[in-house]
């Protein structure tokens, strides 16, 4: 399965932690939000780092749509994604799982859960739920959920017909990456699973952060 790993071209530590944890990926060097300068005025609300992860990601599913010859699932990663024992495993079990023709709707599955926090608790606080519940996961199989609602893109698989699809869908930026993919809209029409088990953790507190350091 095609796997790519987003980083930055300076994060050298964390490239080297990759190396260790997986094999048979390609790095994707994505956009460094700190240079941006004048492209960041125009949005002041937003951290460099959270502008960079946006159109990390977007960048990433348009290379991957213009790559693909066949629709079958990507794997992204992004670079503090910590493997949980067993993962290629359990990894392999969701994608043959996927394969299944009742699942030829599952356009993206996450493969990390994490609770709403930060941004996702004032928004849900201020409109409601808009971003789905994570609690309200229905059983699609033996390994994988309907997704109720999910906000961070550690790890997740995507097929290229919905990069495509959510690379037009995701324009412009209106709040953080891991937020805006959730938003009705673009959930829209798109079927989200979730693996029962948590394949991929978020590890950043033993690596330095790059969404709040300068260059």
């Amino acid at each position: 399965m095609k796997t790519y790993i987003i980083t930055l071209e300076r994060a050298y530590d964390r490239q080297a932690k990759c190396r260790e944890r997986y094999d048979n990926f390609e790095f994707f060097y994505g956009v460094d939000g700190n240079p941006l300068g004048e492209e960041l005025r125009m949005m002041p609300t937003f951290k460099p780092g959270e502008v960079g992860c946006f159109k990390s990601h977007r960048d990433l599913w348009l290379k991957i749509l213009m790559d693909s010859t066949d629709d079958n699932f990507v794997l992204i990663l992004e670079d503090d994604a910590k493997p949980h024992i067993g993962y290629k495993k359990h990894l392999n079990d969701v994608v043959e799982e996927l394969k299944k023709q009742e699942h030829s709707n599952i356009g993206i599955c996450w493969l990390h859960k994490n609770k709403p926090q930060g941004f996702y608790r004032k928004m849900a606080g201020k409109f409601g739920n808009i971003f789905g519940n994570p609690i309200d996961d229905e059983p699609l199989g033996e390994h994988i959920n309907k997704a109720g609602g999910r906000l961070n893109t550690t790890g997740y698989l995507i097929r290229p017909s919905i990069a495509k699809e959510l690379f037009y869908r995701m324009s412009p930026m209106l709040i953080p990456f891991d937020c805006q993919i959730h938003l009705p809209n673009n959930r829209k029409d798109i079927g989200h699973a979730v693996s029962k088990k948590h394949i991929f953790a978020q590890n950043p507190t033993q690596l330095p952060s790059y969404i709040h350091q300068k260059t």
